[in-house]
């Protein structure tokens, strides 16, 4: 269940958004190529776009993709994983980190 990015050079060159509502997981190429000591400013924005619940993933401030499939409707916990496999010489640096929550009411 969730909604991210994902990057796995071993199954793809190009970064993935991934959508997931707990029964079925939306895997889609976003057509963009990841690479080795590159920096790169990720975005995901949950919005309403003509009645449906959308995903839009951003990289580097360009709309790559926009997923309405399997969206989750629970809440969702905010983190960051890094999965270096095998290889000892891999690393991430995380620079910035932002969540922003719009529309709560009281």
């Amino acid at each position: 269940t969730g909604v991210y990015f994902q990057l796995d050079p071993s199954a793809s060159a190009n970064w993935r958004a991934i959508t997931g509502n707990g029964v079925i997981l939306q895997d889609s190429d976003t057509g963009v190529a990841g690479a080795l000591d590159t920096w790169y400013r990720l975005r995901i924005r949950r919005a309403f776009v003509g009645g449906f619940e959308v995903a839009e993933f951003y990289i580097n401030g360009t709309l790559v993709f926009t997923n309405l499939l399997n969206i989750p409707t629970a809440s969702l916990m905010v983190g960051l994983k890094y999965d270096g496999g095998t290889t000892d010489n891999t690393r991430t640096q995380v620079d910035f980190f932002r969540l922003r929550v719009d529309g709560l009411s009281r």
